[in-house]
């Protein structure tokens, strides 16, 4: 516990010049721990750009800032798979412009924050290039597949190349949320991590996204009725299974 407070102590101490930040608490506050100084204040990091954000803390914590605070306002990247210690956008201000890497845990609490505030409304992210969202049902804030599907989707941005969707999503899901993005004509590499589809679901899918040249899933049954596939529906596409690396 000593060493997991000076770790705290350093990082709000390098907050004006800390670059980098890959943290998982030990079942101490979490996110709250290097957010929030001893009188309360939210510590601002200026030049972070790359963070990795591992929380276990207890999800009914509910803290809001002033809405004119952005503690991050330089990210490039961020993980953050967290039960979230805020319930305002804290986390989201201030990086529309220089995010450009999102790997996000959802659930309940993230997505209402969303919706409340317009995080991910069009346009309001345009940078982002990787998107990958994960079904979190960690911290007792389970979402809906449906809504799951819905919220992942409306992450991409107008320059989003890459999409990884990781949880327990059926075809019938995604297929729905598909239709209201705006932003797929640019995707060229799909990763589903998701329950099992067959080649028609696949394919079916795969339509949406006519410039993707690299696709993954993790799970596929290959249908007896091939001949109902034209050759227009199949894309130039490298099929693998298996969870594909980071």
């Amino acid at each position: 516990k000593a060493n997991h407070k000076f770790a705290i102590w350093v990082i709000k101490k390098s907050a004006a010049t800390l670059k980098k930040l890959d943290y998982g608490d030990n079942g101490s506050r979490g996110l709250k721990d290097f957010m929030l100084n001893d009188d309360g204040q939210v510590v601002v990091y200026p030049k972070l750009r790359d963070m990795r954000v591992f929380d276990s803390s207890d999800a009914k914590s509910e803290l809001t800032t002033d809405k004119s605070l952005v503690p991050f306002p330089a990210l490039h990247h961020l993980s953050v798979n967290s039960s979230c210690a805020f319930k305002d956008n804290t986390l989201f201000r201030g990086s529309s412009d220089s995010l450009i890497s999102l790997d996000i845990g959802l659930h309940r609490r993230f997505v209402d924050i969303f919706r409340k505030y317009k995080v991910f409304s069009q346009g309001a992210y345009p940078n982002i290039i990787h998107v990958t969202a994960r079904l979190d049902n960690k911290h007792g804030l389970t979402l809906p597949s449906d809504e799951f599907a819905e919220a992942a989707f409306g992450l991409v941005s107008p320059s989003t190349q890459s999409i990884k969707l990781i949880g327990d999503v059926s075809y019938q899901h995604i297929a729905s949320a598909i239709p209201a993005c705006p932003y797929l004509e640019n995707i060229q590499i799909l990763f589903l991590v998701i329950d099992e589809m067959s080649l028609l679901e696949i394919l079916g899918i795969l339509k949406y996204f006519p410039l993707v040249t690299d696709f993954g899933c993790s799970f596929w049954g290959i249908d007896s009725e091939l001949a109902e596939i034209q050759d227009k529906l199949i894309p130039t596409v490298a099929y693998t299974t298996g969870i594909p690396n980071d």
